[in-house]
């Protein structure tokens, strides 16, 4: 029989109203908003920081057409520009999926693209944008393509 292990959890407003010192390495969970923090042993819960504050952090998005060109290829490039906020280290994810709007290939060839490339973004260039690269794993693509991406400073 496994042993259950629970978090010490409650409302933001339980929290502030209580202001515990939560015991050194021990979680405190705020139910309603998902942030959390770890204890010290010494200090009250509104002296203490927050483990990982969310509120601080920003998710952009946006769509680019990567074009393979006429002749069949297994790669294609695009720089991505014009994003101010871009950083060095900013976390890109990037993804094909079934729309075939603004694009020369259909959403059957949007799904399969999806699912035989890899999406990634290189070169990322502070206040101006990355390079986006897409390769296709098994076979060769033609055309169009929008790939939707999405950032987090």
């Amino acid at each position: 029989m496994s042993d259950i292990i629970q978090v010490r959890r409650g409302t933001l407003a339980a929290w502030v109203a209580a202001n515990p010192i939560l015991a050194e390495g021990e979680q405190g969970l705020e139910t309603n908003t998902g942030k959390f923090k770890w204890g010290d042993g010494i200090n009250h819960w509104l002296d203490l920081a927050y483990a990982m504050d969310i509120a601080n952090q920003e998710t952009f998005s946006g769509t680019a057409i990567v074009d393979f060109g006429a002749t069949p290829d297994d790669e294609a490039m695009l720089d991505v520009t014009g994003l101010g906020n871009m950083t060095t280290t900013a976390n890109v994810f990037c993804y094909i999926d079934g729309d075939d709007t603004t694009t020369d290939n259909n959403a059957d060839m949007h799904n399969s693209l999806g699912c035989i490339s890899t999406c990634m973004a290189t070169n990322r260039v502070a206040a101006t944008g990355f390079t986006l690269m897409v390769h296709v794993l098994q076979g060769f693509a033609t055309g169009t393509f929008k790939i939707h991406y999405t950032y987090t400073l």
